[in-house]
């Protein structure tokens, strides 16, 4: 059953993302965090990409497409932005 993807659900996810040892290589909404199988579980398939952009900041489209935070920024930036705006929004 396919669920909403909301911006706790991100939250809560993008947290087990960070903490790995190799963030860039996931993606909090892909199934088993793997990048490219983000539209196995939830119900909007480009929701997932537009709050994990805008949960820190970012607009989702960019001149040169859509790019992933790590990939838009490098890894250590978007793992440091996130750090912080999980901090801010209440989550940790």
């Amino acid at each position: 059953m396919k669920r909403k993807y909301t911006e706790a659900v991100h939250a809560k996810r993008v947290k087990q993302v960070i903490e790995k040892e190799s963030p860039y290589k996931h993606c909090p909404a892909g199934e088993g965090f793997c990048r490219g199988c983000v539209y196995v579980l939830w119900t909007d398939a480009n929701n997932p990409c537009f709050i994990c952009t805008e949960f820190i900041g970012l607009k989702h489209y960019t001149p040169e497409g859509e790019k992933c935070p790590c990939h838009r920024l490098g890894t250590k930036r978007a793992v440091e932005l996130t750090w912080r705006k999980l901090e801010e929004k209440g989550y940790l």
